[in-house]
């Protein structure tokens, strides 16, 4: 920005310059022919040297103008810089301080907050195994007492099945005794039958003689 401002001004003074130089060499051309005139010198011989001369010297003034102008500005752009660097520096310095109390300051909030939610924690899992512990106390005694009438029902089924294996025991005594006697009176039968197979053949071997008899006792009484 004060470069566009310098360039402005700068414009603004060469073409004043430019304006007034004409007019201004050909007033100085004038007197210093006067001057010269008065000397005896013909003032054909330097009045067209003077104004070109004249007209040059005041054109290089802008030129001589804007390298004067530069170099101020580039001093004045040096030392802008220097400055800028320097508050720069401080402003970074001021900043950095800022930072690391700002970064202390996070890291005591930090470790306080830290240690509030540690201590909640602890209170938290006292709490917990507090109500664990009241818990795991209600669940051993409800799981002794169902231990309890577990073992109880288990000795009366215990005692009922002993009982049953003593009567199946029994039943099976009088099972076998059945079988015996089953045995017994099917030997008996057997017997029976054997027996009244042979009294039935002899029944028949006497209907036979006996039928032998009758058919051959008519026979003898017609012979007699």
């Amino acid at each position: 920005m004060a470069l566009a401002k310098a360039a402005k001004i700068e414009a603004a003074v060469c073409k004043k310059i430019q304006i007034l130089c004409a007019p201004a060499c050909k007033t100085a051309v004038s007197t210093i022919s006067g001057i010269a005139k008065s000397y005896g010198i013909p003032v054909t011989c330097i009045s067209g040297a003077l104004d070109k001369g004249c007209i040059k010297v005041c054109s290089s003034i802008c030129g001589k103008l804007k390298a004067f102008g530069e170099k101020k500005l580039n001093e004045g752009k040096g030392k802008l810089e220097a400055k800028g660097n320097e508050l720069k520096g401080s402003v970074t310095s001021d900043l950095n301080q800022q930072k690391k109390k700002m970064n202390a300051k996070m890291n005591t909030l930090k470790s306080s907050v830290q240690n509030k939610i540690n201590k909640q924690n602890k209170k938290v899992n006292a709490k917990i195994n507090f109500l664990k512990g009241m818990v795991q106390n209600k669940v051993n005694g409800v799981k002794g007492k169902v231990n309890s009438k577990t073992n109880s029902v288990q000795k009366k089924i215990n005692k009922e099945k002993k009982q049953l294996n003593a009567k199946k025991n029994k039943l099976n005594a009088e099972k076998k005794k059945l079988n015996a006697k089953k045995n017994k009176l099917n030997k008996q039968k057997n017997d029976l039958k054997s027996k009244g197979q042979k009294k039935l053949n002899q029944g028949k071997k006497l209907d036979a003689k006996l039928n032998k008899l009758k058919s051959s006792g008519p026979k003898k009484l017609k012979a007699k």
